[in-house]
């Protein structure tokens, strides 16, 4: 299996405790996968979970821990990517105009 990192748009849904407050993130995910397909699949279902939508996939590709290793936070995610599938870092922004609501 590989790990797959994978940047994407997302915006909480309505019975999101955090819609009150945030308008939308960008969601750096690692996770583990066999092909691309199933990577995307799986981010898809955790970031539903977690109760956000998404809207955009910015990039996607094979990564490695290495890569990490100067980035803690990022290392943290991808290290659990590994041990048990999936980590992530919500990076959100908060409403901020009418036209966010």
């Amino acid at each position: 299996m590989d790990i797959y990192y994978l940047l994407l748009e997302g915006k909480p849904y309505s019975n999101n405790e955090e819609s009150k407050e945030v308008s939308g993130a960008y969601i750096n995910c690692w996770v583990k996968a066999n092909d691309e397909t199933t990577a995307k699949d799986d981010v898809i279902k955790y970031i539903n979970s977690q109760e956000w939508e998404l809207l955009n996939v910015e990039e996607m590709y094979v990564t490695n821990r290495e890569r990490y290793i100067d980035e803690p936070d990022s290392l943290e995610c991808i290290e659990q990517a590994i041990s048990s599938g999936i980590g992530a870092i919500f990076y959100t922004w908060p409403i901020n105009n009418e036209d966010d609501i």
